[in-house]
């Protein structure tokens, strides 16, 4: 269990708020950065106490997992060399600003974590396989390793904090590479941290501890889902995302030259669009902080002066009804169809059941008011394992003819609008599927929530940029010739600022 010293001006920290500010790998991926960062903490400091969240340094999270494949493979030695020179280089340019004893101090750690490094990926080229458990271990060095430089900045600048263990303070059960947290026993453990007067707390993104105090992840992306977990637990008064965009956009600004950031957003519509495929915000990380009431602002760490995006209980008023467009590649579509299915109870569980005990999650659903037929999307890497849990459990409805044999139709993308103000709005889906026709984009499957707060259509993934970029114009470019949408009255009441 943590220990924390109140310190001698405990009782002035204790009544300051607290805030959660989480850094991703961008704004972490060089000394310069992590000096920005520094700054900011800093700037965080003259108000409140604050629990920094970092994110392994940029690319590292995918260098590990490719050392792991090339360690089955047999190769372990290339991986240590660049996940050593990927932190050296940035110690090395901290090394100023360290002074010598810093510099020397962050030296050893690092150099114990390649060690760790070089034992593990070695230990998995000898055996030529690697269990969940050392993968977990393994490719979580990558945070382990940004924390210890970004915490020998902080106490250079004058800032020493608690280092916090998330084997220890994020308790969690479950598979070791998708655990699952405990949000009751986060919330006891981080509790001194919250009682106390502590200033400053670090703490490693992406993965916890299970009953054994063994490394279990919380999923890429994992290191927003740590910091919406902590600062659940810890009432905090805000809880801040530092990447490297001004927000969250309208679309996808790479693909989408017209896209802009976003002044706010609720809750509902942060989680559709990280859900369908949005990179900013993890889709688990919404949830925790949904709950707690904390709002979540967006935020550039390249470029701190821009407003960002702050995500809340309800959002302002807005002219439009459609909030935002996501869109998420990689996605496979399975029919399964049959003379037999229709009027017969238990079909759709058994399809889900099956696909849940392999472990495959569905994107989208929807199914014909007839029972002919169910659509569902998987992400295309388990388009083939799910085929196979179907004909597994339909193997006697297959052999009897009851049921087609399934269909799958890979290589396509869920393209989403996604908008509170949907609800009542009439002629949105309207406007949606004319830019999608204006486009020459053929819509494989529809799939809309009762909730009405956004509309899915599955495209072929040559069509898919350009339907983007043409349901965008549709919704967000005033240039773009549009009638305009008649609102109904509900649609017309106010909703009120964010909060």
């Amino acid at each position: 269990m943590m220990k924390v010293d109140a310190g001698p001006e405990g009782a002035g920290e204790i009544g300051r708020p607290l805030r959660v500010m989480k850094f991703g790998g961008t704004s972490l991926g060089s000394a310069e950065r992590m000096l920005r960062v520094v700054d900011l903490v800093a700037a965080a400091l003259r108000e409140y106490r604050v629990v920094v969240v970092a994110s392994a340094v940029a690319g590292v999270t995918d260098l590990l997992e490719n050392g792991i494949a090339q360690a089955v493979a047999g190769d372990a030695e290339a991986t240590v060399r660049r996940f050593s020179a990927v932190h050296d280089e940035i110690a090395d340019g901290l090394a100023a600003h360290l002074g010598r004893e810093g510099y020397a101090t962050l030296r050893a750690a690092l150099a114990g974590q390649r060690a760790e490094l070089e034992r593990l990926l070695r230990g998995i080229a000898l055996l030529r396989d690697v269990s969940p458990r050392v993968r977990a271990r393994t490719v979580t060095l990558g945070e382990r390793a940004a924390c210890a430089a970004l915490g020998a900045a902080l106490a250079a600048r004058g800032l020493p904090c608690v280092t916090l263990d998330p084997r220890q303070m994020l308790p969690c059960t479950g598979n070791p590479l998708e655990a699952t947290p405990l949000p009751a026993e986060i919330r006891r453990r981080l509790q001194p941290l919250g009682d106390a007067a502590t200033p400053l707390a670090l703490l490693p993104g992406f993965y916890g501890g299970n009953a054994e105090g063994e490394i279990v992840c919380l999923g890429r992306g994992g290191s927003d889902y740590t910091a919406a977990l902590a600062a659940a637990a810890l009432d905090a008064e805000r809880l801040e995302i530092w990447t490297d965009v001004d927000g969250i956009f309208t679309a996808d600004p790479r693909a989408v030259p017209g896209a802009r950031p976003l002044a706010e957003m609720s809750f509902e519509e942060a989680m559709e669009l990280a859900y369908f495929g949005a990179k900013v915000l993890h889709p688990k990380t919404i949830a925790p902080v949904r709950s707690a009431g904390i709002p979540v602002q967006i935020a550039n760490s390249l470029r701190p002066a821009a407003p960002g995006t702050w995500v809340g209980r309800r959002s302002m008023p807005r002219e439009g009804a459609v909030r935002g467009l996501s869109y998420l590649r990689d996605v496979a579509l399975l029919d399964l169809s049959g003379p037999g299915m229709p009027g017969v109870p238990g079909i759709a569980a058994r399809a889900f059941g099956a696909l849940a005990r392999h472990g495959i999650s569905l994107i989208l659903i929807t199914q014909g008011s007839a029972e002919c037929a169910i659509s569902f999307c998987v992400r295309r890497p388990d388009a083939d394992p799910a085929v196979v849990a179907l004909r597994v459990e339909f193997e006697a409805e297959l052999e009897s003819a009851r049921v087609d044999e399934i269909v799958v139709r890979q290589d396509l993308v869920v393209l989403s609008a996604v908008g509170d103000g949907m609800r009542h709005r009439v002629g949105i889906a309207g406007a949606f599927f004319d830019a999608l026709a204006a486009a020459g984009a053929n819509v494989m499957a529809i799939a809309q929530g009762s909730s009405e707060r956004s509309i899915s259509a599955v495209l072929e993934e040559a069509a898919g940029p350009g339907a983007l970029r043409a349901v965008h114009r549709r919704f967000f470019e005033p240039d773009a010739a549009r009638p305009a949408l008649p609102v109904s009255e509900a649609a017309s009441q106010p909703s009120g600022r964010i909060s």
